[in-house]
C-alpha cells in the first residue's frame, strides 16, 4: 500500500498526523528549550535588578555608613606600641574592677596578628559576688576600648561569692 493508493480522506488524515508529529518535534526541540532559556535569563535579570536596587540603597546611605565606620575605626585604631596598648588595657580593667571585683591575678597574653587587625587578650582571675561581677562584665563590654569576654568560668566559693576566670579580648587596627 502506497500513499498514491490512499483515498483523499485517508491522505488528509496522514498529512494531519505528519503535521502533528512534526509540530510536536519542533515544539520539544526548539520552542520548549528556548522558553526555558528565556525564563532562566529572566530570573537572572530579576536577581541582578534586585542586587542593583540594594546596592543603590547602600550608595544612597553612603555618607551615613562612612560616618558610622569612621566612629568605629577611630575606636579600633592603635594609638601606640603593643606594650602601650596592653598597659592601657590593663589600666582600664583595673579601673573598671575598682571595688566591684577583687582581681586575684591578671595575665596578659601575647598579641596575635589576625590579617589586618591585632588581637590583645588578658586572663583575669577574680572573686566577687554575682551582682558586682555582672556590673564589671557589663562595664568591660561597654568601655571605650570595646572589650569582649571570649571565655568565662564561674565557680561557687561560698553562698554568695563566685570565683573564676575570664578571657577579655580587644581588637585594634595597626
Amino acid at each position: 500500500m502506497t500513499i498514491l493508493n490512499l483515498s483523499k480522506g485517508e491522505r488528509n488524515i496522514l498529512y494531519l498526523c505528519l503535521l502533528v508529529i512534526l509540530s510536536s518535534l519542533l515544539y520539544t526541540t526548539l520552542v520548549e528549550p528556548g522558553v526555558r532559556r528565556w525564563r532562566v535569563r529572566r530570573e537572572r535579570i530579576s536577581a541582578q535588578e534586585l542586587r542593583l536596587e540594594k546596592n543603590l540603597k547602600i550608595i544612597a546611605k553612603r555618607k551615613a555608613i562612612e560616618g558610622c565606620y569612621q566612629g568605629y575605626s577611630d575606636r579600633f585604631k592603635s594609638q601606640g606600641t603593643e606594650e602601650e596598648e596592653m598597659a592601657k588595657m590593663l589600666k582600664e580593667i583595673e579601673t573598671l574592677a575598682g571595688d566591684l571585683v577583687h582581681i586575684t591575678d591578671i595575665k596578659p597574653r601575647p598579641a596575635k596578628e589576625k590579617g589586618f587587625y591585632r588581637q590583645y587578650s588578658v586572663e583575669i582571675e577574680y572573686e566577687a559576688p554575682i551582682r558586682p561581677l555582672t556590673q564589671f562584665i557589663y562595664g568591660l563590654q561597654n568601655s571605650p576600648q570595646m572589650f569582649k569576654i571570649t571565655q568565662l568560668q564561674l565557680n561557687a566559693k561560698g553562698p554568695d561569692k563566685l570565683k573564676g576566670w575570664m578571657l577579655a579580648t580587644k581588637v585594634s587596627i595597626p
